[in-house]
């Protein structure tokens, strides 16, 4: 008796860490991010044109997500040691069940912008790096 119990307690909990993992990870959706998020940048960017010469550049502001795909951002931007101040842009973004996705701003100051990110701490933190052309830059939003 004493060894069938064993054996099925042993079962279990294999069992329990084959199904664990699949049920533990979370499951993001665009309303994993919503409402306005502090965001600060650094890193480089094309001063002209994508062909260089690349400068620094650098910014705070805030960023706010409705929750349904749609963003809104504000911010002050350092490019090679000029200030460009009331800076805005909107577009979409998307999360992925993993809780990675994709940032695009296709109106405003920084139409054209692109970027893919990654949701922390349940929508605490997201981590933003740039992919358009002539862009190399990392973003870190932290919730408000």
């Amino acid at each position: 008796m004493k060894k069938v119990l064993s054996t099925l307690l042993i079962l279990g909990a294999a069992a329990l860490f084959v199904v664990l993992p699949t049920t533990v990870h979370a499951q993001c959706t665009n309303a994993a991010l919503t409402g306005s998020y502090a965001m600060i940048w650094q890193g480089f960017t094309a001063k002209k044109s994508v062909h260089g010469p690349y400068v620094p550049w650098a910014g705070v502001g805030i960023l706010t997500f409705d929750g349904a795909g749609n963003a809104t951002a504000s911010w002050t931007t350092s490019v090679d040691g000029t200030i460009y101040t009331s800076q805005f842009g909107a577009g979409p973004y998307t999360v992925n069940p993993d809780c990675g996705g994709a940032l695009s701003l296709t109106s405003g100051s920084a139409a054209g912008f692109t970027s893919n990110l990654v949701i922390a701490g349940g929508g605490a933190e997201v981590f933003v790096l740039s992919t358009g052309t002539g862009d190399a830059a990392t973003f870190t939003l932290k919730k408000q």
